[in-house]
């Protein structure tokens, strides 16, 4: 037979209780209470999974832009690089004759 929790010198009520109804074999009774060491934080609600979901969501969208802009920015890049070469080498030819 499991011996009985009691009371810790110092120790307040509430986190006593806290402590007598998280060590209950039945989980999820205490709905309210302080965190205690070696339990699980807490029950993940459907809105809750919903909004990670769409948080996730929006992480990948934005990473995706980001990413869409950043070979844009490239691309951009390269063309003026490619227009500049054109133009330097057209001006040394007037200049040469």
């Amino acid at each position: 037979m499991p011996k009985a929790p009691n009371i810790l010198p110092g120790e307040k009520l509430s986190d006593f209780s806290v402590r007598v109804d998280q060590a209950l074999p039945v989980t999820g009774l205490a709905k309210k209470g302080k965190k205690v060491d070696g339990v699980r934080d807490h029950r993940i609600t459907k809105h809750e999974r919903r909004l990670r979901r769409m948080q996730e969501a929006w992480r990948k969208e934005d990473k995706r832009l980001k990413e869409r802009m950043q070979e844009q920015r490239e691309l951009a890049e390269e063309a003026d690089g490619a227009e500049r070469d054109l133009w330097d080498d057209r001006t040394e030819d007037v200049l040469a004759s």
